[in-house]
């Protein structure tokens, strides 16, 4: 009810009876309720009644009496009348925008907002000038749009009546042609007026693309009737950032495959390599990477993310050196990753999407000293390709850089619980670079200085003890980022904005290592990680390795009864006795220690040389021994599940026990597998393990 007195009997009554009488008659007759596009003219609340535009929402029959937040698009259409972006009755009539965007428009008055009764008509109604117009008068709009391909174009927007401006009004200039080098002193024409010019403008900035902004001096040169500004000052155009920002996000993309070479990269070559020493292995890594960083500067405040996979694959091998093991290996890389970026500033947001591809190759390098210290490298070149696009504005950019990397890693391993679990902390560096390039973006010309990473981190990880198929572990670390900023430059004078990635993040790991099975060389392993801090993100891994020349072998008792075969000549039984056997005696028992001459690889199938040895050892407690009871025990490295060590301990302690029941009173004989439980050196090295695979003669005096 107080609507409707307001409206009866408010100021203007004649006025808004006039109004609701056309609008009452346009509804039988000339009314046409425009939602979509209609004759040229887009305005999803509004009208078109009689020959007048009129930006306002269909609840107006209900009683509203506001009308804010219209956009009205003139694409072309017979318009005779005027052009209203917004009108209402009694309320206001703000914040709508008016859009000429089609060539050699005519139209009448244009107003941004009009009111029978006394609201504000004028904040925030927005004029955009598209392509070029001719018009009666203008009112009621506070700010100001030009779209123009060059800054020496002529005026976009003439006037055959009256303007006013208002107080404190807002011009901007979108030039979209950026090849045109603007400079202090320059002139911009906007409006050739032909009427009354009145008002003043508070700013006036000139915009090339998102690269520059010009300071303008407005101007009114009232003997020709000529409206625009004069160039006095450049700076960068804060949106800017999101080009160096795409590049940062690539690089980052492309670094973090340092972390997985350090990481899954170098523990699956020496999974690989460990299976077999000497001989070359296949290892592969599949990871998978989604993160992020925020923006902080003066205007700037945004969020970027990357992510997507990375691939390593490449060969291994160890090499026996004298005071511990030496792994080398060489690999491929690739990735195939994403970029967003969602980035605000004082003149304007702006969003982008882009990819971020990296290949190239690498090697890799460990050496593992029997005391548990240890130290590898890696080098890594390649290509990265880093692409983007604006969702919100029309500007793309693709580019192609060589990078270079390389990273050094010192650590210590503590074999814990009968050297089982094991405890590893390292401390590494690593060092990115990837090559400055040059790139004509939106018709500037900008210039990209080289990117570097120098990161070093520090952290721990628990091993747990094998069991069955499965090997856990956990990890921890701090990483600091030194450097890591993208720099651009325009006309080798003015310098965007420079993101960076200097700071220190967190990581933590969880993984597990899988050998499905024991008749295949095959090992697997999953990683999950989680990082926050300056990076945010989670990452994952998958990797597996397979030893190149290994053959899966039917597993068998075989005894060769061909006397021959355990024929020793004098000087080989000397070679077999100093290498690989000890004898260790006391005043209860003597223990017969023989290595794992005795076994084919991964086998309890006897050697040609393992069968003479034996045999001999055999005969000397036959004869030295006669009525001694007489216990074997079978051991082994780390290497599998608990289940297929304790198999195979047992198995090759039988297969000595049954060949000992052709010489010796089998109710003396008794054997035993102990797998890896009873180590007498480290698991962590080749000479280590292999002295852990031995058999244990135990002859009770």
């Amino acid at each position: 009810m107080s609507i409707l007195y307001s409206f009866i009997f408010g100021e203007k009554l004649f006025q808004k009876v006039i109004l609701l009488a056309s609008i009452i008659l346009a509804s039988y007759s000339t009314a046409q309720a425009i939602d979509g596009t209609y004759d040229g003219i887009n305005v999803p609340n509004g009208w078109f009644i009689n020959d007048d535009v009129m930006g306002f929402p269909k609840s107006l029959h209900a009683g509203s009496s506001s009308t804010s937040g219209n956009t009205l698009t003139i694409t072309g259409g017979n318009i005779t009348g005027s052009v209203f972006g917004g009108w209402s009755t009694t309320g206001d009539a703000n914040n709508n925008t008016v859009i000429l965007n089609s060539s050699g428009l005519n139209l009448n008055t244009i107003y941004g907002g009009n009111t029978t009764g006394t609201g504000d008509v004028r904040t925030g109604n927005r004029l955009i000038l598209k392509n070029k117009a001719t018009v009666g008068d203008i009112r009621n709009f506070e700010y100001y749009e030009f779209y123009m391909n060059k800054a020496t174009d002529d005026a976009l927007l003439t006037i055959n009546g009256n303007i006013d401006i208002g107080q404190n009004a807002h011009f901007s200039v979108n030039i979209a042609d950026g090849s045109e080098k603007i400079e202090i002193g320059d002139q911009i024409n906007l409006m050739k007026i032909n009427g009354i010019f009145s008002g003043n403008t508070e700013s006036i900035f000139a915009h090339e693309s998102i690269s520059l902004i010009h300071g303008v001096d407005g101007y009114y040169d009232a003997s020709t009737g000529t409206y625009g500004g004069k160039i006095t000052s450049t700076k960068m155009n804060p949106m800017s950032i999101t080009f160096p920002d795409s590049r940062l996000a690539s690089f980052a993309f492309m670094n973090q495959a340092n972390n997985l070479i350090f990481g899954q990269g170098v523990a699956s070559a020496i999974n690989a390599a460990a299976t077999k020493p000497a001989q070359w292995a296949i290892f592969g890594v599949i990871s998978g990477v989604f993160s992020g960083y925020d923006t902080y500067m003066d205007d700037i405040t945004g969020n970027t993310t990357f992510g997507g996979p990375s691939f390593m694959v490449g060969g291994a091998k160890l090499i026996p050196v004298k005071t511990g093991e030496l792994l080398a290996g060489a690999y491929l890389e690739t990735g195939i990753g994403f970029i967003e970026s969602d980035i605000n500033t004082s003149v304007g947001a702006i969003n982008t999407e882009g990819n971020a591809n990296f290949y190239g190759a690498g090697a890799i390098v460990r050496y593992a000293m029997d005391n548990g210290l240890y130290t590898e490298g890696f080098f890594r070149l390649g290509a990265l390709n880093n692409s983007m696009q604006s969702k919100n504005a029309n500007i793309e950019h693709d580019s192609t850089s060589m990078y270079l990397g390389s990273g050094i890693n010192l650590g210590y391993e503590i074999d814990l619980y009968d050297d089982r679990d094991m405890f590893d902390f390292y401390t590494s560096y690593t060092w990115s670079h990837l090559i400055g390039t040059d790139m004509i973006i939106d018709g500037q010309g900008y210039n990209f200085d080289a990117i570097n990473s120098h990161r070093i981190t520090m952290g721990a990880q628990y091993n747990f003890i094998q069991e069955s198929m499965f090997s856990p572990y956990l990890g921890l670390a701090g990483e600091y980022e030194l450097d890591a900023e993208a720099n651009a430059t325009i006309r080798g004078d003015f310098q965007t904005e420079s993101p960076s990635l200097t700071g220190f993040t967190v990581i933590s790991e969880i993984g597990i290592r899988i050998i499905p099975s024991q008749e295949i060389p095959l090992t697997m392993g999953v990683n999950l990680g989680g990082h926050f801090g300056k990076k945010n993100g989670v990452d994952t891994s998958f990797n597996i390795e397979y030893l190149l020349d290994s053959q899966t072998k039917e597993i068998e008792i075989y005894i060769k009864e061909d006397e021959d075969d355990t024929e020793v000549v004098e000087d080989d039984i000397e070679v077999i006795e100093n290498e690989n056997i000890e004898v260790v005696s006391t005043d209860e028992v003597v223990i017969i220690k023989m290595g794992e001459f005795l076994f084919e690889t991964e086998s309890y199938e006897l050697t040609p040389e393992g069968r003479a040895g034996l045999q001999i050892i055999i005969d000397e407690i036959k004869e030295l021994y006669p009525n001694s009871d007489i216990a074997v025990i079978g051991h082994t490295d780390n290497t599998g599940s608990l289940e297929y060590n304790q198999y195979i301990s047992e198995q090759r302690a039988k297969t000595i026990v049954d060949i000992m029941k052709n010489t010796i009173d089998s109710e003396k004989l008794s054997y035993e597998g102990k797998a890896y439980t009873e180590p007498i050196d480290t698991n962590k090295t080749r000479a280590g393990r292999a002295k852990n695979r031995r058999v244990e003669i135990i002859i009770t005096k």
